[in-house]
């Protein structure tokens, strides 16, 4: 059970970081997939489960590959993707 939960947390950082790094709002986001805003900050936060259908909405609206929320890449990506602060703000 702990890592579905590592992995439903995973996915969460995975839509943050790419909304982000996009320059894109949760409520933009939400707009493009049919999702309030509130529910983009449970998926991002881990609170509420992403289904597939909805990831894969995810997935196209940003242009990556549905499985990009479940790799780790290498150890910087690890690293900014799994140490944040309680504030959500990465730390270098």
């Amino acid at each position: 059970m702990e890592k579905v939960q590592e992995s439903i947390r995973l996915v969460g950082k995975r839509v943050k970081f790419l909304r982000e790094s996009r320059g894109c709002t949760r409520k933009e986001l939400g707009e493009a997939i049919g999702r309030t805003e509130r529910m983009i900050d449970y998926y991002e936060s881990g609170s509420r489960v992403c289904s597939l259908p909805v990831l894969f909405q995810i997935a196209r609206y940003f242009g990556v590959p549905v499985q990009w929320f479940f790799e780790e890449k290498s150890e910087k990506n690890k690293q900014s993707l799994h140490t944040e602060t309680d504030s959500g703000r990465k730390v270098s």
